[in-house]
Protein backbone atom coordinates (compact mmCIF):
# COMPACT_ATOMS: atom_id res chain seq x y z
CA UNK A 1 0.00 0.00 0.00
CA UNK A 2 1.22 3.43 -0.92
CA UNK A 3 2.27 5.55 2.44
CA UNK A 4 0.27 8.60 1.23
CA UNK A 5 -2.62 6.89 0.50
CA UNK A 6 -5.75 7.38 3.05
CA UNK A 7 -8.04 4.46 3.45
CA UNK A 8 -11.57 5.19 2.39
CA UNK A 9 -12.88 3.07 5.39
CA UNK A 10 -13.10 4.99 8.59
CA UNK A 11 -12.38 3.76 12.30
CA UNK A 12 -16.13 3.52 12.66
CA UNK A 13 -16.28 1.00 10.13
CA UNK A 14 -13.13 -0.52 11.08
CA UNK A 15 -14.53 -1.19 14.67
CA UNK A 16 -18.00 -2.63 13.57
CA UNK A 17 -16.02 -5.17 10.78
CA UNK A 18 -13.81 -6.42 13.54
CA UNK A 19 -16.62 -6.14 16.53
CA UNK A 20 -20.26 -6.35 15.66
CA UNK A 21 -22.76 -4.52 16.97
CA UNK A 22 -20.73 -1.95 18.50
CA UNK A 23 -20.71 1.42 17.16
CA UNK A 24 -18.10 4.38 17.82
CA UNK A 25 -19.82 7.69 18.56
CA UNK A 26 -18.95 10.89 17.73
CA UNK A 27 -18.78 13.75 19.83
CA UNK A 28 -17.16 17.55 19.73
CA UNK A 29 -13.30 17.45 19.80
CA UNK A 30 -11.01 20.13 20.81
CA UNK A 31 -7.93 21.62 19.18
CA UNK A 32 -4.92 21.08 21.16
CA UNK A 33 -4.27 24.77 21.44
CA UNK A 34 -7.54 24.84 23.66
CA UNK A 35 -7.01 22.72 26.01
CA UNK A 36 -3.47 23.95 26.77
CA UNK A 37 -5.15 28.06 27.20
CA UNK A 38 -7.39 26.21 29.74
CA UNK A 39 -4.90 24.98 31.69
CA UNK A 40 -3.81 26.56 35.31
CA UNK A 41 -1.50 29.45 35.32
CA UNK A 42 2.20 28.49 37.31
CA UNK A 43 3.61 31.18 39.12
CA UNK A 44 7.76 32.00 38.19
CA UNK A 45 10.13 30.44 40.76
CA UNK A 46 12.12 32.44 42.64
CA UNK A 47 14.86 31.42 44.23
CA UNK A 48 15.49 32.25 48.26
CA UNK A 49 18.13 35.16 48.95
CA UNK A 50 21.14 33.61 50.75
CA UNK A 51 24.35 35.19 51.87
CA UNK A 52 27.63 32.95 50.87
CA UNK A 53 24.93 30.38 49.93
CA UNK A 54 23.73 30.10 53.49
CA UNK A 55 20.26 30.84 54.22
CA UNK A 56 19.43 34.57 55.75
CA UNK A 57 18.33 33.34 58.89
CA UNK A 58 20.61 30.63 59.89
CA UNK A 59 23.54 33.12 58.48
CA UNK A 60 22.73 35.54 61.08
CA UNK A 61 22.02 32.78 63.53
CA UNK A 62 25.35 31.62 63.37
CA UNK A 63 26.88 35.10 64.17
CA UNK A 64 24.92 35.74 66.98
CA UNK A 65 25.97 32.28 68.47
CA UNK A 66 30.09 33.03 67.37
CA UNK A 67 29.23 36.68 68.96
CA UNK A 68 28.35 34.32 72.19
CA UNK A 69 30.84 32.34 72.35
CA UNK A 70 33.71 35.01 71.74
CA UNK A 71 32.22 37.00 74.75
CA UNK A 72 31.78 34.28 76.99
CA UNK A 73 35.59 33.36 76.44
CA UNK A 74 36.96 36.43 76.83
CA UNK A 75 34.32 37.16 80.25
CA UNK A 76 35.75 33.70 80.86
CA UNK A 77 40.13 34.54 80.70
CA UNK A 78 39.40 38.27 82.77
CA UNK A 79 37.80 36.47 85.19
CA UNK A 80 40.81 33.42 85.54
CA UNK A 81 43.27 36.62 85.73
CA UNK A 82 41.49 38.07 88.40
CA UNK A 83 41.19 35.05 90.32
CA UNK A 84 45.13 34.09 90.64
CA UNK A 85 45.57 37.60 91.09
CA UNK A 86 43.77 37.59 93.79
CA UNK A 87 45.02 34.35 95.16
CA UNK A 88 48.70 35.40 95.24
CA UNK A 89 47.64 39.09 97.04
CA UNK A 90 46.23 35.97 99.89
CA UNK A 91 49.34 34.10 99.50
CA UNK A 92 51.63 37.16 99.84
CA UNK A 93 49.22 38.62 102.61
CA UNK A 94 49.58 35.40 104.60
CA UNK A 95 53.05 34.78 104.24
CA UNK A 96 54.05 38.38 105.24
CA UNK A 97 52.01 38.18 108.26
CA UNK A 98 53.25 34.74 109.36
CA UNK A 99 57.11 35.37 109.17
CA UNK A 100 58.45 36.77 112.29
CA UNK A 101 62.20 36.85 113.96
CA UNK A 102 63.06 34.92 117.01
CA UNK A 103 66.00 35.56 119.21
CA UNK A 104 67.62 32.52 121.18
CA UNK A 105 69.76 32.32 123.20
CA UNK A 106 72.83 29.93 123.18
CA UNK A 107 75.84 28.74 125.13
CA UNK A 108 79.02 27.03 124.34
CA UNK A 109 80.23 24.80 126.34
CA UNK A 110 82.91 26.41 127.98
CA UNK A 111 82.30 29.78 129.94
CA UNK A 112 78.83 31.07 129.60
CA UNK A 113 77.39 33.75 131.47
CA UNK A 114 73.62 32.88 131.03
CA UNK A 115 71.42 29.51 131.03
CA UNK A 116 70.63 28.23 127.54
CA UNK A 117 66.88 28.61 126.57
CA UNK A 118 65.08 28.09 123.13
CA UNK A 119 62.12 29.39 120.75
CA UNK A 120 60.88 27.54 117.88
CA UNK A 121 60.26 29.84 114.83
CA UNK A 122 60.76 30.61 111.27
CA UNK A 123 63.80 32.64 111.91
CA UNK A 124 66.14 31.73 114.11
CA UNK A 125 69.07 34.69 115.66
CA UNK A 126 71.60 32.99 117.74
CA UNK A 127 73.41 34.82 120.68
CA UNK A 128 75.01 34.03 123.78
CA UNK A 129 78.89 34.02 125.24
CA UNK A 130 80.66 31.33 122.93
CA UNK A 131 84.08 30.30 123.48
CA UNK A 132 87.67 31.99 123.28
CA UNK A 133 90.73 30.01 124.42
CA UNK A 134 92.06 33.47 125.60
CA UNK A 135 95.00 33.84 127.02
CA UNK A 136 96.10 30.24 125.73
CA UNK A 137 96.17 31.84 121.45
CA UNK A 138 99.81 32.11 121.20
CA UNK A 139 100.74 29.88 118.37
CA UNK A 140 100.88 30.42 114.72
CA UNK A 141 97.43 28.70 113.65
CA UNK A 142 97.19 27.09 109.89
CA UNK A 143 94.22 26.61 108.20
CA UNK A 144 94.02 24.26 105.02
CA UNK A 145 91.34 24.28 102.44
CA UNK A 146 92.16 21.89 99.44
CA UNK A 147 95.43 22.08 98.12
CA UNK A 148 96.57 25.49 99.99
CA UNK A 149 97.19 26.43 103.53
CA UNK A 150 97.10 29.36 105.35
CA UNK A 151 98.68 30.47 108.64
CA UNK A 152 97.83 33.53 111.07
CA UNK A 153 99.46 35.13 114.01
CA UNK A 154 97.22 35.50 116.73
CA UNK A 155 96.92 37.95 119.46
CA UNK A 156 94.48 38.36 122.22
CA UNK A 157 93.19 41.24 123.84
CA UNK A 158 93.79 43.23 120.24
CA UNK A 159 91.19 44.85 118.21
CA UNK A 160 92.44 45.62 114.43
CA UNK A 161 90.85 48.41 113.81
CA UNK A 162 88.67 49.78 110.24
CA UNK A 163 89.41 47.54 107.00
CA UNK A 164 86.14 45.32 107.21
CA UNK A 165 85.04 44.54 104.40
CA UNK A 166 82.65 41.59 105.66
CA UNK A 167 80.65 40.43 109.10
CA UNK A 168 80.35 36.46 109.88
CA UNK A 169 78.45 35.30 112.61
CA UNK A 170 81.12 32.58 114.29
CA UNK A 171 80.78 30.62 116.95
CA UNK A 172 85.01 30.06 117.54
CA UNK A 173 88.02 31.95 117.13
CA UNK A 174 88.75 28.92 114.85
CA UNK A 175 85.73 29.63 112.47
CA UNK A 176 86.55 33.35 111.89
CA UNK A 177 90.24 32.18 110.31
CA UNK A 178 88.51 29.91 108.30
CA UNK A 179 86.24 32.32 106.77
CA UNK A 180 89.23 33.87 106.10
CA UNK A 181 90.86 31.31 104.52
CA UNK A 182 87.67 30.19 102.17
CA UNK A 183 87.32 33.86 101.09
CA UNK A 184 91.09 33.60 99.80
CA UNK A 185 90.18 30.52 98.48
CA UNK A 186 87.46 31.47 96.34
CA UNK A 187 88.37 34.67 95.27
CA UNK A 188 92.06 32.71 94.37
CA UNK A 189 93.59 36.01 95.95
CA UNK A 190 94.70 36.54 99.72
CA UNK A 191 92.16 39.49 99.91
CA UNK A 192 91.66 38.41 103.57
CA UNK A 193 94.87 39.90 105.85
CA UNK A 194 93.41 39.98 109.26
CA UNK A 195 90.40 39.41 111.34
CA UNK A 196 89.10 40.67 114.75
CA UNK A 197 86.77 37.74 116.79
CA UNK A 198 84.61 39.14 119.67
CA UNK A 199 83.12 36.42 121.83
CA UNK A 200 79.87 38.50 122.86
CA UNK A 201 77.39 37.34 120.02
CA UNK A 202 74.40 39.05 122.17
CA UNK A 203 75.89 42.53 122.06
CA UNK A 204 77.37 42.52 118.37
CA UNK A 205 75.45 41.00 115.94
CA UNK A 206 72.82 43.30 116.09
CA UNK A 207 74.58 46.51 115.43
CA UNK A 208 77.54 45.15 113.87
CA UNK A 209 75.84 42.02 111.91
CA UNK A 210 78.36 39.72 113.16
CA UNK A 211 81.16 39.17 115.66
CA UNK A 212 83.51 38.61 113.49
CA UNK A 213 84.93 40.68 110.94
CA UNK A 214 87.14 40.02 107.78
CA UNK A 215 90.07 42.94 107.01
CA UNK A 216 91.73 43.83 103.90
CA UNK A 217 95.07 45.58 104.33
CA UNK A 218 97.22 46.34 107.16
CA UNK A 219 94.71 47.50 109.75
CA UNK A 220 96.22 49.28 112.80
CA UNK A 221 95.82 47.12 116.16
CA UNK A 222 94.28 48.72 119.22
CA UNK A 223 94.43 47.28 122.85
CA UNK A 224 91.12 45.82 123.72
CA UNK A 225 88.90 47.79 126.44
CA UNK A 226 87.44 45.56 129.50
CA UNK A 227 88.18 42.31 127.87
CA UNK A 228 87.18 40.25 130.73
CA UNK A 229 83.65 40.87 130.39
CA UNK A 230 83.91 41.71 126.51
CA UNK A 231 86.46 39.07 125.14
CA UNK A 232 88.12 39.58 121.89
CA UNK A 233 90.85 38.21 119.76
CA UNK A 234 92.84 39.37 116.49
CA UNK A 235 94.81 37.37 113.53
CA UNK A 236 97.20 38.38 110.64
CA UNK A 237 97.93 36.29 107.79
CA UNK A 238 101.01 35.24 107.79
CA UNK A 239 100.88 33.71 104.55
CA UNK A 240 100.19 31.08 102.20
CA UNK A 241 101.23 27.74 100.92
CA UNK A 242 100.39 25.10 98.38
CA UNK A 243 100.49 21.68 99.18
CA UNK A 244 103.25 21.30 96.49
CA UNK A 245 105.30 23.82 97.96
CA UNK A 246 104.81 22.58 100.96
CA UNK A 247 106.33 19.12 100.64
Amino acid sequence: MDPQQVPSYSYKQVVNESQPGLELAHGPTKKPTEAWAQAPAIAPFTPERTIWGVRRATFFLSIALVVVIIAAAVGGGVGGSLAVQNAKSACLNNTTSELSIVTTTVTAAAAATTSATSTSGPLVVPTGLVKLDCPGLSDDIAISLGTRSWVFTPACDIDYSGSDFAAVIAYSFHDCLQACAAHNHFSDADECTAITFRADQTKYIPSDYGNCWLKKGDPDAYQGVDTAEDPLASAKLKGSTAESESR
